[in-house]
């Protein structure tokens, strides 16, 4: 006898946060394709030149099974075959939580943020769960408080089809007691209004007597991504992945990985570093090894064993960090040229940025032509509507995760290292339910944007840019250099939405400053 069940999609979903305010203009879907975003600067700012904020979009699908648990059949449910009641909570919870750099106090407890706020409730921006208006173009607004003052998250709303949107805050940061600010990563008495929480719904059906309840997803209100077609090396897809395999062997990978899916996406994303980045450029930029070039891109897809095509391989495999190597906070490695961070399965330690052990493993099968050689000159992913029903809610998670940055975890950009750990997870992709609401941001910097002025090195250069150009020749910091830090700090809270997004044009990716 077969069986029905249903469940949201994507998983984990990420939403940004952005500083326009215009009316139905304000947002932008985001990723939910692998590979597909968007090229034109319209979809990130919009008519006066302010950043728009990235929505999530959660969809529910049916999924049928067989006796023996096969999935036969998957539909996607909307408003036309069902009603779908969506609930969201937001939450912050930064400010209640502990110390970053993670520091033991002289009896081995955590060092917590605003050590001297008796009322730890009042610390917490808790929207509470919230139901989503039905009505299309509705919004209900999500909000709470710190220390007594209002504090908006953002907003739920439903497309035309039913589906929940979510739209975080507007990169607002501030002290209700007028503290100046004074850290990178630890300010009390500030807020901002980063969030996370739990998505759930049921559906209505016609012919059931009873609401069904769907398995829940998650949301993350992350910071503004001002390079979104510069993927990081390792993602927060990635990092899942790894979990993922470890909970259910079906997600470990095939034993011959394939050369346009899974190791050409790791060359691309080394190679693109360069437009962002000054250790990369060093090694890829202009005059450098293109390991994108078409020439040479036929050769390392190539499984042939000749000694010359070999040697590339084995020679690009020689320079990756091996994974999992313990070292010092900041210290660099060999490929990827970035910092190391801190340690998943202990924070008070560090690990040298690496691939993730699946992708190393992948690319040491590579080097020793243990690989599909499928690539074609044209290799273009599909979009989301060409993407079969059955394939579509991986496609979410993938494309939700994949533009998101998977590490050095000091403490991220995104999410916290907790997104590394299989305990964060009740199965593959899908965060334990009864989670508290804020728990996956509630280490990040307070407020995100002091971490954004500090980490103007080799830190995340994919979302948050160290060295770009207006016209692929010559070459400025992205952020400008201020005498003092805490200038820095200020400046960044006013003005971090006239920074530059840098998007592809012909074969580069340029800068495309806020116009004045």
């Amino acid at each position: 006898m077969s069986s029905v069940s249903y469940e949201i999609y994507p998983s984990i979903g990420i939403a940004r946060v952005g500083d326009s305010v215009e009316v139905d203009n304000d947002f932008f879907i985001g990723p939910e394709a692998p590979g597909v975003i968007s090229e034109k600067i319209e979809t990130y700012r919009d008519n006066r030149g302010n950043v728009k904020r990235q929505a999530a979009r959660f969809r529910v699908y049916q999924f049928t099974k067989d006796d023996n648990g096969n999935i036969t059949k998957v539909k996607e449910m909307t408003s036309a075959n069902s009603t779908i009641k969506w609930k969201a909570h937001l939450a912050n919870r930064k400010a209640a939580y502990r110390f970053f750099d993670p520091e033991l106090d002289e009896n081995g407890k955590w060092i917590m943020r605003n050590p001297n706020v008796e009322d730890r409730k009042s610390l917490i921006i808790d929207a509470g769960e919230q139901t989503s208006p039905t009505t299309q173009g509705e919004r209900k607004a999500l909000s709470g408080k710190f220390m007594g003052e209002e504090v908006y998250l953002g907003d739920l709303l439903t497309d035309k089809d039913g589906r929940l949107l979510v739209l975080g805050g507007r990169g607002i940061t501030k002290s209700p007691t007028g503290k100046k600010i004074y850290d990178w990563a630890n300010n009390d008495e500030w807020y901002d209004d980063i969030s996370d929480g739990p998505i759930s719904a049921t559906i209505e059906i016609e012919g059931q007597e009873k609401p069904i309840n769907i398995k829940p997803a998650w949301v993350i209100v992350s910071v503004p991504s001002f390079a979104p077609g510069i993927e990081n090396i390792v993602s927060l897809y990635d990092q899942a992945l790894q979990v993922a395999s470890l909970m259910d062997s079906s997600w470990t990978p095939s034993e011959k990985p394939s050369f346009a899916k899974d190791i050409y996406p790791i060359l691309e994303r080394t190679a693109n570093l360069q437009w962002v980045s000054p250790a990369a450029m060093g090694g890829h930029g202009s005059g450098k090894s293109n390991i994108l070039d078409p020439r040479a891109v036929m050769r390392l897809a190539s499984n042939s064993n000749d000694d010359k095509i070999k040697s590339m391989r084995t020679h690009i495999f020689s320079r990756l960090t091996p994974p999992n190597l313990k070292c010092k906070v900041r210290d660099m490695g060999g490929m990827p040229l970035l910092k190391a961070g801190l340690n998943p399965e202990n924070p008070l330690t560090a690990i040298r940025m690496s691939l993730t052990p699946i992708q190393y493993e992948i690319m040491r099968k590579w080097s020793e032509g243990e690989f599909i050689s499928d690539w074609q000159k044209e290799n273009t992913a599909p979009s989301f509507d060409e993407i079969p029903v059955a394939e579509q809610p991986n496609a979410l998670n993938k494309a939700a995760l994949e533009a998101c940055v998977g590490g050095p975890f000091h403490p991220g950009i995104e999410c916290s290292y907790a997104i590394a750990l299989p305990e964060t997870y009740s199965e593959p992709f899908r965060i334990c339910e009864g989670t508290i609401a804020g728990g996956l941001t509630e280490i990040m910097a307070l407020p995100w944007h002091t971490d954004f002025k500090n980490c103007d090195d080799t830190w995340w250069p994919s979302q948050r840019p160290t060295l770009v150009t207006t016209d692929g020749e010559e070459y400025h910091y992205w952020s400008p250099e201020f005498p003092t830090k805490v200038e820095g700090f200020e400046n960044m809270i006013d003005k971090w939405g006239e920074l530059g997004f840098i998007l592809k044009k012909g074969e580069k990716f340029l800068e495309f400053p806020k116009e004045k």
